[in-house]
């Protein structure tokens, strides 16, 4: 007997109504897709976010561009007050600079907005699935951006200022992993949900410049971190 798949709730942020009409009906392709909210601009989706914290979605869709709270703020407020949610930002060809800012603001990933309904769907899921969602050519803007910032830096200072950068949260759930926890030890710790403590290590991979949770360990040891804290 097969096993259900979950409902992956997500929320459109666009100031366009036909943007966000036409995502809903390439969205309603996949079955197992709902979009339960939408904004038409990030103050309006931060709003709705608290008003309805029972019945959070899984995954935004967040352009960049709107007025009165664009996305990147957005985003920001957002993955800090409900680090649960997976935050994706719609983009364009010309805007790289906004893109490259959403990763530190904690955006899983950027998508384009041309982007096929079969694309659109599979990196939904990807992002449920705790995964990194990027346009190959940003995530190669993104890695040229930290080779320049980091090369007058020695890998260890480097490695660190990447640990600093991250939330309060985030940087605990790294010295967790460090010390040899699994997800369900560190949420225990931390009192929260293993699906929290899952996205979270999702957002500190691409941030850290590693691919698994093995590598947070060892990063974390090379740059001497255990004597470090972060307060914000």
């Amino acid at each position: 007997m097969q096993t259900a798949q979950p409902m992956i709730h997500v929320m459109l942020v666009d100031d366009q109504a036909a943007t966000r009409a036409g995502f809903m009906m390439m969205l309603a392709l996949a079955d197992d897709i709902r979009v339960t909210m939408q904004a038409s601009n990030g103050a309006m989706a931060l709003e709705q976010l608290r008003a309805s914290r029972n019945h959070l979605p899984d995954v935004i869709l967040m352009d960049v561009r709107m007025p009165v709270m664009d996305g990147i703020e957005a985003t920001g407020r957002i993955t800090r007050e409900f680090p649960e949610i997976k935050v994706i930002l719609l983009t364009t060809y010309d805007q790289d600079d906004y893109a490259l800012a959403g990763v530190d603001h904690g955006a899983v990933g950027f998508l384009l907005k041309d982007a096929t309904p079969e694309r659109l769907c599979a990196d939904v899921h990807a992002a449920y699935r705790d995964g990194a969602v990027f346009v190959p050519r940003i995530q190669r803007l993104f890695l040229d951006k930290q080779r320049r910032d980091l090369a007058n830096m020695s890998e260890r200072d480097a490695m660190r200022e990447r640990f600093l950068m991250l939330t309060r949260r985030e940087f605990e759930v790294a010295r967790l992993i460090a010390e040899g926890l699994e997800n369900t030890d560190i949420a225990k710790t931390m009192v929260l949900e293993v699906s929290s403590v899952r996205k979270m290590v999702s957002r500190i991979l691409p941030k850290l410049g590693v691919h698994d949770r093995t590598q947070i360990a060892v990063a974390w040891y090379k740059a001497r971190m255990d004597d470090t804290s972060i307060s914000a």
